[in-house]
């Protein structure tokens, strides 16, 4: 299957769970889980929220950490697909995610970008080795209006040529000036090094 596809498959999955959970409640949820402890080097602990989880008979698996004191809300999808899958075509993740942002059928860049400033909202996508995360922060009581537009730049994505390949472009001139400056590509040349030819770290 290729990337996009694979992207898009998952993307549907867990916008539309997404979606079902604003939308109605399940008949039996879960309790909180008591949250952990984790000793930190000093005398004090660090505590987590009391969070829900939920495995949906999709397979996807949901986390619900509520905070009342806070009238906000970030989603975040976390789909599997990161720069350790391009294969042969280094980028691929990484220009893909970033494609998103050029709006979808419903919502193109202009309108995308408009109602997000409407709403005081944020869309932010970032990709790993491992994985593709794509988040949607907002007010709480704004979070209906919002959920159509993460479900349309994941589900109907429109990759507009011109747009896409000036983010190609600009992506290629970062890759270049990242090389006058050691510290930025440090890294990569460490993965080199630690991981044989051929791994998809490498």
């Amino acid at each position: 299957m290729h990337f996009k596809q694979q992207v898009l498959l998952v993307l549907t999955t867990f916008v539309l769970s997404a979606c079902t959970a604003v939308s109605t409640t399940p008949s039996s949820a879960p309790a909180p889980t008591p949250p952990s402890a984790v000793t930190t080097g000093n005398s004090g602990t660090f505590k987590l929220p009391p969070y829900v989880m939920k495995h949906w008979r999709n397979g996807l698996t949901v986390f619900l950490m509520p905070d009342d004191e806070v009238p906000l809300t970030e989603l975040r999808l976390v789909i599997k697909a990161g720069a350790a899958r391009d294969g042969n075509q280094p980028g691929l993740a990484y220009l893909t995610a970033q494609s998103l942002r050029l709006g979808g059928v419903l919502f193109d860049k202009q309108t995308l970008d408009g109602q997000l400033d409407f709403y005081g909202a944020g869309l932010g996508i970032s990709v790993s080795k491992d994985a593709t995360v794509v988040s949607l922060s907002g007010a709480s009581d704004d979070i209906e209006n919002l959920l159509p537009l993460l479900a349309d730049v994941t589900l109907n994505p429109l990759f507009p040529v011109n747009e896409y390949e000036k983010l190609r472009l600009r992506h290629l001139n970062q890759l270049a000036q990242r090389k006058q400056h050691p510290r930025e590509v440090l890294g990569d040349y460490f993965d080199r090094l630690v991981y044989p030819p051929g791994h998809p770290y490498a």
